[in-house]
C-alpha cells in the first residue's frame, strides 16, 4: 500500500511540475497562459491519468481495476496534481518579477476584453453588475490566478477520473 502512495505522490509531483512548465512556455511564447490557452494542459493532464491507472491496474492489481480503486486513484491524482500545481504557480505569481507582471497583463488583457463586451452586458446584466465585476478585477491577486487554476484543473480531474475509470474498469 505504501509504494502505491508513493507512486500516486511522484507522478502527481511531476504531472504538476510538467503543466507548471507548460504555463511558463507559454509565457516564455508571448502568450497569456490564462487566456486563449488555459486549457491546452489537459492532453498532458489525461496522460497521466492513463499511465497513473495502466500502472496500477497492470502492475499492482493483477490486470484489475475495480470502479472505486479507479475513483480514488483518480481523486487521489487530481487532489495533490492541483494542489501542488496551485501552490507552486501560487509562488511563482507572487515572489518573482515575472510573475508580477503576468498578473498585470492578465488583468490588462481581462478587464479589455470585459470593456469589449460591456454593452452587451449591460442590457442583460445591469450597468451595476458591470461595475462589480471591473472592480474585482481590479483586485485581482496572484492567489485569485492560482487558486482559480487550481480548482479549474480539479474540475478537469475529477472529468478524467470518471472517464478513465469507466475506460480502465475490468
Amino acid at each position: 500500500m505504501k509504494r502505491k502512495v508513493v507512486s500516486l505522490l511522484i507522478v502527481s509531483s511531476i504531472t504538476a511540475t510538467i503543466v507548471f512548465c507548460f504555463f511558463l512556455i507559454l509565457d516564455q511564447l508571448g502568450e497569456n497562459p490564462f487566456g486563449r490557452y488555459r486549457y491546452l494542459y489537459l492532453p498532458l493532464y489525461a496522460i497521466s491519468f492513463i499511465f497513473t491507472f495502466k500502472v496500477f491496474r497492470d502492475k499492482y492489481n493483477q490486470h484489475k481495476l475495480r470502479p472505486q480503486q479507479g475513483l480514488l486513484i483518480g481523486l487521489l491524482l487530481t487532489l495533490v496534481t492541483s494542489g501542488i500545481h496551485s501552490l507552486m504557480l501560487g509562488a511563482y505569481l507572487q515572489g518573482s518579477n515575472q510573475g508580477e507582471s503576468i498578473v498585470l497583463k492578465h488583468k490588462k488583457a481581462s478587464i479589455d476584453r470585459l470593456e469589449k463586451a460591456a454593452e452587451q452586458l449591460q442590457e442583460s446584466i445591469g450597468k451595476e453588475e458591470i461595475e462589480k465585476v471591473f472592480s474585482s478585477l481590479q483586485k485581482l491577486s496572484a492567489q485569485d490566478i492560482a487558486l482559480d487554476q487550481g480548482l479549474s484543473m480539479l474540475i478537469w480531474g475529477i472529468v478524467l477520473t470518471f472517464l478513465f475509470m469507466l475506460i480502465f474498469k475490468n
